[in-house]
């Protein structure tokens, strides 16, 4: 019997959307969205995408679909992973992998349709065929790793003492519980959250006034949360993310600790009379597992959005475009698109300063005012050098939008100026 700390990690719908009160996340990204945290191993990574399989065989079999629309979280954060690590591929097969991993991603959607339709016959086809997708994709991993895949999933774990891992037969020197098998994804025990926020302001908002506000963050247990119990995600501990009903007064602020326990303060000037929805994305430590939870900042009025299509925006010094890869964009099927920053002249920028460890950032919103999309630029880990420079284009994966009108945020720093873009688009069923 030994006892070691594992990776594995607590996941649940959100790096890259969330839904109120239901939340729920198709981007890897997370993700990501850019490339997510650092939260998984390439193994675990593997591991969670071959059980997604596996599961959705079992419940195609067995004529129970429900549960295949459960693992579109954990099947997103793992397909991002790799998708942002291709040079885990075997060697001249990076861009053979990241084809493969898209194919994967589409048949998956594929079952995932089928499931929601109850077509039984479709669910038993499109599972045949995300399995064979699958297959492709392993085969373009190095053997070492698909060896230590086989580790894993043979290794026993406590099911309440996740550290303890031992061999069949053995209990949990703990808790004296026999250990079981890990044919559960890794980290995954719980989707609860642990983190309750609350906001307080001090008056009521007023349009063009500075506003000083309050986050409260507590555990679920009503231990406050003090900043050494998040984990930096894209540079910061907190992002906070404020939109009116209109999706036109965007503020993206990083609250500080006040020096109370659990109190985080943060400004902002709004446009609009009225309340603001808020979200708050969190990675706690004790769980290693990403939270976005929602609350609203005063009374916020129905939703009154002018769905104005865009994908280019112009200041007095530079011109942003958002080009989508393959428009449009359809419900449930991520795509890639890019930023191009060009000077008002159309000369490329070269200029693209590191802004939350890379050199974009996305947020998108969608009409219903119910879901968020937090998105990055692709990249593999955060760009810490703030001397470093890029442009004119910033690459973004999309996730799988749902139907309906989008409004996308896009933020670069220049010369030391954030500049913040809106865009409009509309995701077809």
């Amino acid at each position: 019997m030994k006892i070691a700390i594992t990776a594995l990690l607590l996941l649940i719908p959100a790096r890259g959307l969330a839904q109120t009160p239901a939340v729920s996340n198709t981007s890897p990204l997370t993700a990501t969205t850019s490339t997510p945290a650092q939260t998984l191993s390439p193994v675990e990574a593997i591991h969670n995408l071959s059980l997604v399989v596996q599961k959705i065989a079992a419940h195609a079999n067995a004529r129970d679909p429900g549960p295949i629309l459960s693992y579109d979280f954990i099947s997103t954060k793992s397909f991002h992973f790799l998708l942002y690590r291709p040079a885990l591929a075997l060697p001249g097969k990076q861009e053979e992998v990241k084809s493969a991993l898209i194919q994967f991603s589409t048949r998956l959607n594929d079952v995932r349709n089928a499931a929601r339709d109850r077509n039984q016959a479709l669910i038993l086809a499109r599972s045949d065929a995300l399995a064979q997708a699958w297959t492709r994709v392993k085969e373009l991993y190095p053997p070492d790793l698909l060896r230590a895949l086989s580790d894993l999933s043979e290794r026993y774990i406590c099911p309440a003492h996740s550290e303890v891992m031992g061999q069949k037969g053995e209990t949990c020197p703990r808790c004296f519980r026999s250990l079981q098998m890990i044919d559960q994804f890794c980290g995954l025990p719980s989707a609860d959250p642990v983190i309750k926020p609350a906001v307080k302001i001090e008056s009521p908002l007023v349009p063009g006034k500075e506003s000083q506000v309050t986050l409260r963050l507590d555990r679920k247990d009503g231990v406050p949360v003090r900043e050494i119990d998040l984990l930096p995600t894209h540079t910061q501990r907190i992002h906070l993310f404020a939109i009116d009903s209109t999706l036109t007064d965007y503020h993206h602020v990083h609250p500080r600790p006040t020096g109370a326990p659990g109190d985080y303060g943060f400004a902002f000037t709004p446009r609009f009379p009225g309340g603001y929805r808020l979200w708050v994305d969190l990675l706690p430590a004790v769980t290693l597992r990403e939270e976005l939870p929602s609350l609203d900042l005063g009374a916020v009025p129905l939703p009154s959005i002018t769905r104005t299509i865009s994908d280019r925006f112009t200041n007095a010094a530079w011109r942003l475009q958002l080009v989508i890869t393959r428009p449009p964009l359809k419900a449930d099927f991520p795509d890639w698109a890019k930023l191009i920053v060009t000077d008002s002249d159309g000369r490329p920028c070269a200029k693209l300063e590191p802004i939350m460890g890379n050199f974009a950032h996305f947020v998108a919103f969608h009409e219903d005012l119910q879901t968020v999309f937090h998105l990055h630029a692709a990249g593999i880990k955060d760009v810490v050098d703030p001397a470093l420079r890029s442009g004119p284009e910033v690459q973004l994966y999309f996730p799988g939008f749902k139907p309906g009108y989008v409004r996308l945020f896009a933020q670069v720093q220049i010369d030391g100026q954030v500049i913040t873009a809106p865009f409009g688009f509309q995701v077809q069923p």
